[in-house]
């Protein structure tokens, strides 16, 4: 398989794809996310944050991971049924 580097950038035709156009790697300011099938899956944002399933840390998704704001710690943020509920993982 040949990896494309030419795409336009879109979740339609990531940046980088291999022999699916619609699925790779997509960049932006600060930001890259995991495409597939035309639709963004994973994204590391500007905060650093992991988000999984949304695009924004603001609205519920599969999950997100960050940093807790004493940065000694993670907080763990996962949608299942409409519940959100975070929990700072062992140090």
């Amino acid at each position: 398989m040949s990896i494309r580097i030419d795409g336009t950038n879109t979740t339609a035709n990531p940046g980088i794809t291999g022999g699916d156009a619609d699925t790779g790697l997509q960049f932006g300011t600060d930001e890259v996310s995991i495409v597939t099938g035309g639709t963004e899956q994973v994204k590391v944002d500007s905060s650093g944050r992991l988000l999984v399933g949304t695009s924004s840390a603001s609205t519920n998704g599969l999950l997100t991971v960050q940093c807790d704001t004493n940065q000694d710690g993670i907080v763990l943020r996962a949608e299942n049924t409409g519940g959100q509920g975070s929990q700072p993982a062992a140090k």
